[in-house]
């Protein structure tokens, strides 16, 4: 084995396309496609080299056809001697939560009408069953809550259950693996931040 391999693990967020069984039956005007029951072809593509890489696509999402790793990406896993995610989830969540939060003195409703305001809490209400809300994230700038809610949505849906890009963190950190991240979450929004 190399002396060095590193999965690169990135958001990506169509994860249909690879996702879908192929089917030779033309679809009826208003039947729908079944859902695939696992991945077929995982989003893993190696970087030959002196030092292989593979960049692994990932979702933020708690779907057991993402988090129950196709074969052919644990083993690239499993091989890897480092894990890069998108951002080093320890070293950088107050940092990427510092990012998304407005000045002092600045409040969502600032720059979001109260309709729309209405429709996130409803929104919130309804994802956590209630037990969590606007308040409880703070003064967010308006983007935030685009990439959020998806988020949150999702990690509602099974309470403690963690995101792949969560559990290929703490699966390296136990197998004494180099964990870290590849953007600085200032840097990662700064390109949407005009607040």
């Amino acid at each position: 084995m190399p002396a060095s391999i590193r999965l690169i693990a990135v958001f990506v967020l169509c994860l249909a396309a690879a996702t879908a069984a192929a089917d030779d039956k033309p679809l009826a005007k208003k039947e729908t496609p079944p859902s695939p029951d696992r991945v077929l072809t995982p989003f893993l593509w190696k970087i030959d080299g002196e030092t292989p890489n593979y960049l692994l696509g990932t979702m933020h999402t708690v779907d057991k056809r993402v988090t129950d790793m196709h074969p052919v990406a644990r083993k690239a896993f499993e091989e890897s001697e480092a894990v890069f995610l998108e951002v080093d989830l320890i070293r950088a969540s107050a940092v990427q939560l510092a990012a998304l939060r407005l000045p002092d003195g600045k409040k969502t409703s600032d720059f979001v009408p109260a309709d729309l305001l209405e429709r996130l809490d409803n929104r919130l209400a309804k994802i956590s069953k209630g037990s969590f809300g606007r308040v409880q994230l703070g003064e967010l700038k308006p983007f935030a809550w685009v990439i959020l809610v998806p988020t949150l949505h999702e990690q509602f849906k099974k309470p403690g259950t963690p995101v792949l890009d969560a559990k290929l963190y703490g699966e390296g950190m136990r197998g004494g693996k180099k964990v870290g991240g590849l953007e600085d979450p200032k840097e990662q929004t700064a390109f949407v931040d005009s607040v």
